[in-house]
């Protein structure tokens, strides 16, 4: 079972990491004897690694055994890409991504991707820093009960990460299951839960953001023509505004080649009689001649959302960093939303294929256990049971054996793919 009450003995959850660990020592020195065999057959420079891992393992943190859940330990994987000549030594990317992109990279980088059809993204963009889009990933889990039909159980199916924030939705409207909102940055342990029972009092920001998560998630699952599509729109199980939006402030990312960087404000309204207007949107402030918008005023249908697209232009401007305000005036009675617009500094960005380490596969001796307490607990709903199986553990910065030390890999924050009971890794 998922919980498991051997893992509230210390003694039991020692032995149970030290096999762990011991796994984990058994497939490090696999890969290192894969990597050396790659050299002396003289085919180490020509040839695409890919290591990764189908999911993580919660080792008693929650409480928990196993896998079947959204948290960190159990979603969160390594995904390191290693091919000289292509992929730039020590290249560390910080956006989520997923096991669907993987079959798109291999062909990307086989040079055959316009010939097979994938629902997934070739990851070179990320990379090589040319991605242009919002990026987050879209964990999917469906699991069934046999006793009614093979039909959906009410446990968490949805989770969508972007950037430090990540929000776990069931697959009904009506479902009693606690939604949940976690900040990574702030929470890394996910013991605090945001919205579920906090969802009528939580502060303007995080109903923003929990609005603004669900908008991106709704969005990908209609593209796909997912049948829960209806059902993550219409659930709403957190206080309803006025008028929300997604960010206070707007980071942007390294320009691209042209200069130029947009990132994308979602708004919207769930309260009130009458559509949002929006009277006027200015930028204000010493960097103000830096950044546009692709619209200044337009209205807002109930339990509707718009975006706005900030575009950065960096073509003259000085060294140093960059700042404005975004000043959103709506229905003139209201106060205005000010949302903070930061550019890189200038001069001091690296590109995303600058070398800035060799980081290797961890040895159980440099990889440390959870530092999740074992007792620690955020509800999370029914849960799915299963065996663990065992799987690389998340330290990956660490120095390896000889064969890996020469190594050169890209890191990438990776998360599982879930479909049906089994985790499919394309």
């Amino acid at each position: 079972m998922n919980n498991e009450s051997g893992y509230f003995n210390s003694t039991n959850l020692q032995r149970w990491r030290a096999n762990y660990y011991g796994l984990i020592t058994e497939i490090d020195e696999w890969i290192g004897l894969f990597m050396n065999k790659l050299e002396s057959l003289g085919i180490d420079d020509k040839t695409l690694v890919i290591f990764t891992s189908d999911h993580g393992e919660h080792l008693g943190s929650h409480g928990l055994r196993s896998k079947n859940t959204f948290y960190e330990e159990s979603s969160h994987v390594p995904l390191l890409l290693r091919m000289p000549g292509f992929i730039e030594s020590g290249t560390v990317v910080d956006d989520p991504v997923s096991h669907l992109y993987i079959h798109s990279t291999i062909l990307d980088y086989m040079g055959i991707s316009g010939q097979y059809e994938s629902d997934g993204r070739s990851l070179r963009r990320l990379v090589e820093g040319m991605e242009k889009e919002d990026s987050f990933v879209v964990t999917e889990w469906n699991p069934t009960d046999s006793t009614k039909g093979g039909n959906p159980t009410s446990k968490p199916a949805f989770m969508i990460r972007k950037d430090a924030w990540k929000l776990i939705l069931p697959n009904r409207a009506g479902s009693n299951t606690l939604d949940m909102l976690y900040n990574l940055e702030e929470d890394p342990h996910e013991t605090n839960n945001l919205v579920g029972r906090n969802g009528a009092t939580a502060d303007e920001e995080v109903i923003g953001k929990a609005e603004h998560l669900k908008a991106l998630l709704v969005e990908y699952l209609d593209k796909l023509n997912n049948p829960f599509t209806g059902e993550l729109r219409d659930r709403r199980q957190w206080r309803l505004l006025p008028f929300w939006v997604g960010d206070t402030a707007l980071e942007f990312r390294k320009p691209l080649p042209d200069g130029t960087r947009t990132e994308r404000l979602y708004m919207g309204t769930t309260s009130g009689a009458l559509n949002l207007t929006i009277s006027d949107i200015q930028i204000e402030g010493n960097g103000a001649g830096y950044f546009s918008v692709d619209w200044t005023q337009g209205e807002i249908s109930l339990n509707g959302y718009r975006i706005l697209a900030v575009t950065y232009l960096q073509s003259d401007t000085p060294a140093g960093a960059i700042s404005a305000n975004l000043v959103i005036i709506y229905d003139a009675d209201e106060t205005p939303k000010i949302i903070k617009l930061i550019a890189p500094i200038r001069g001091s960005e690296t590109s995303a294929t600058e070398p800035t380490s060799s980081p290797t596969i961890a040895t159980p001796e440099t990889a440390p256990p959870s530092s999740t307490n074992a007792l620690d607990r955020s509800p999370v709903g029914e849960e799915a049971t299963s065996e663990p199986v065992p799987s690389p553990g998340p330290d990956l910065t660490s120095s390896g054996n000889a064969a890996q030390s020469r190594s050169f890999v890209t890191i990438l924050s990776s998360f599982a793919v879930l479909a049906g009971p089994f985790l499919i890794l394309l």
